[in-house]
């Protein structure tokens, strides 16, 4: 019987972030999926944002914002790490990184197991 493996010749990457070296090769679709739903909330909330009257302003970012962005960036952290055979450490992530760190490295992550900064983007609708 012939055994085909997928996904084995795929490109190693390797991310450091605060001192911790990452060698990946896989983003799943779900971080990809989560990526988008992300980046979509977070334009959204830009949007909201640029609206003159405060009242109303403030309703809409309530209304868009539900506090779990930062959930879904440790999600998406979460996701690529342990599909690349690494444990998840939220302590870590919290004590190292902030925000911004986050999503650059899971920004990063896609576009390097893309190969292609604009490939990646385009596919993501970024």
């Amino acid at each position: 019987m012939m055994i085909k493996e997928i996904g084995v010749n795929r490109p190693k990457f390797t991310v450091t972030i605060n001192g911790k070296e990452f060698s990946l090769v896989f983003v799943p679709n779900y971080a990809r999926y989560r990526y988008i739903e992300f980046y979509d909330r977070v334009k959204k909330i830009f949007e909201a944002a640029k609206i003159k009257d405060e009242q109303k302003r403030q309703e809409m970012i309530d209304l868009l914002s539900d506090d779990s962005e930062s959930d879904m960036l440790y999600e998406m952290i979460q996701v690529i790490l342990e599909a690349n055979g690494y444990e998840f450490n939220r302590d870590w992530w919290e004590r190292n990184t902030d925000t911004e760190n986050q999503l650059e490295f899971v920004r990063i992550c896609i576009e390097c197991a893309d190969g292609d900064k604009k490939k990646a983007l385009s596919l993501l609708g970024v």
